[in-house]
């Protein structure tokens, strides 16, 4: 019967079975088909001595079996290349930690094996920094509480000494039992945290040269001023001819050019002063009205206006003095 239902295929097998079944070995025998089909037989003592067989195929079963088993050896692989961990941690209903699963990515990252924390979950927790340590546990107290989803950086300590960063998750669900079991996975992210070091100590150089930078536009500014405000004092004593008059009317105008363009000079120290300060958040800004823009003018009247208005920034007299500064002027006065 056995061989009709095997369709005739695999008789050596099937004679060894039989005969290993019958003589009181293994109670329970699997074996493989010619056509892949699996065959489970299992024997027990009958009343008159002999022994009972009974047969099943359980081809369906060793296909999961052997799906689940491909898939099992993918995550191994996949976990095994990549910077990540993912494991289960088990809270039991006496209040103890398990681990029930470890990817193999535990050992190149924390430097301990799968199995070691198996057996000895406390490995795990020395293996997180000593600063991090209770903000670890936080996680997992807090996450049991509530039953939500945990996530945070901390440190780890391998025994080689090297310090990596970790980013981790975990997804809490309560078993039958009582216990909380959570899926985690943590991601190495040691070369962010380097890149984001090099990052915030460019971002120091850049505000320390640039606070350098405007505490040298203050300091010139500063003593630009000085001399400025004694070149504009004296203009002003010989414009009003304090301590007598000017003989010459040309002296009076140049005169009027010094102040002039000292005055100019002087509003573009200004200007420095408040860039600098402005620069350093010490600028304080206050409202004022201003006029209002009638936006019935159209924008291309705006430009039309525009060098006029430009034009009416610069003094008469730094018109002139520009005038008879230039090289045209020069050639033309000596000509004359």
């Amino acid at each position: 019967m056995l061989e009709r239902f095997a369709g005739g295929g695999e008789p050596n097998s099937l004679a060894t079975a039989w005969d290993h079944l019958a003589s009181g070995g293994s109670e329970r025998r699997e074996l493989t088909l010619s056509d892949g089909r699996w065959l489970a037989i299992l024997s027990r003592p009958a009343v008159d001595g002999g022994r009972i067989l009974q047969w099943r195929e359980i081809s369906d079963s060793k296909r999961i079996e052997a799906s689940l088993s491909e898939s099992g050896r993918r995550l191994e692989d996949l976990s095994g290349h990549l910077p990540v961990i993912i494991y289960q941690r088990l809270l039991t209903p006496a209040g103890g930690v398990e681990y029930p699963y470890f990817s193999g990515g535990v050992r190149e990252i924390v430097g301990v094996e799968a199995e070691a924390i198996q057996r000895d979950p406390s490995l795990l927790e020395q293996a997180i920094h000593a600063s991090d340590r209770d903000a670890w546990s936080s996680l997992y107290l807090g996450s049991a509480d509530t039953l939500e989803r945990w996530s945070g950086e901390f440190r780890i300590a391998a025994p080689d000494g090297v310090v990596r960063w970790l980013r981790g998750i975990g997804e809490p669900r309560r078993r039958g039992d009582g216990g909380i079991l959570w899926d985690c996975i943590l991601i190495d992210i040691s070369e962010q945290k380097l890149v984001e070091a090099e990052l915030r100590r460019a971002k120091e150089l850049a505000e320390l040269a640039s606070r350098s930078q405007v505490d040298f536009l203050a300091n010139i500014s500063h003593e630009f001023r000085t001399p400025l405000n004694a070149i504009i004092g004296f203009a002003e004593v010989i414009q009003n001819e304090t301590f007598g008059a000017v003989g010459n009317a040309q002296y009076r105008e140049y005169v009027d050019d010094i102040h002039e363009s000292g005055m100019h000079l002087l509003e573009l120290v200004s200007d420095l002063l408040d860039i600098s300060r402005l620069e350093a958040g010490r600028l304080d800004i206050s409202e004022a009205r201003s006029t209002s823009i009638d936006w019935s003018i159209p924008v291309s009247a705006w430009y039309e206006t525009a060098p006029i208005f430009l034009e009416s920034q610069l003094r008469p007299s730094c018109r002139k003095a520009r005038r008879r500064c230039s090289p045209t002027s020069e050639r033309s006065s000596k000509s004359s």
